[in-house]
């Protein structure tokens, strides 16, 4: 198991999308869930939650190397915008 470490500024749309990839291209791995998006007024502690929730998204796939090394998983760690986000 490699370790990373990383810092990612996406929005929850973009780990929506990432996802829907993700179960198309590795349809027989478990792609972990996402925390549902709620209409209404998010506090603090709600954000906070969330962004926990989504980074044990990313540490589950990181444990799988096929997926970790896919070129949209290393695009969407690695690059500030691009449009296909």
């Amino acid at each position: 198991t490699h370790e990373y470490h990383w810092s990612v500024r996406r929005r929850y749309s973009d780990f929506q999308w990432l996802r829907n990839i993700l179960l198309k291209l590795f349809p027989s791995n478990i792609i972990p869930p996402l925390p549902k998006k709620s209409a209404k007024k998010r506090s603090t502690r709600d954000v906070e939650k969330r962004m926990n929730i989504l980074t044990y998204f990313l540490n589950d796939i990181s444990n799988l190397p096929t997926i970790m090394h896919s070129r949209y998983v290393l695009g969407f760690l690695s690059l500030t915008s691009d449009p296909e986000f």
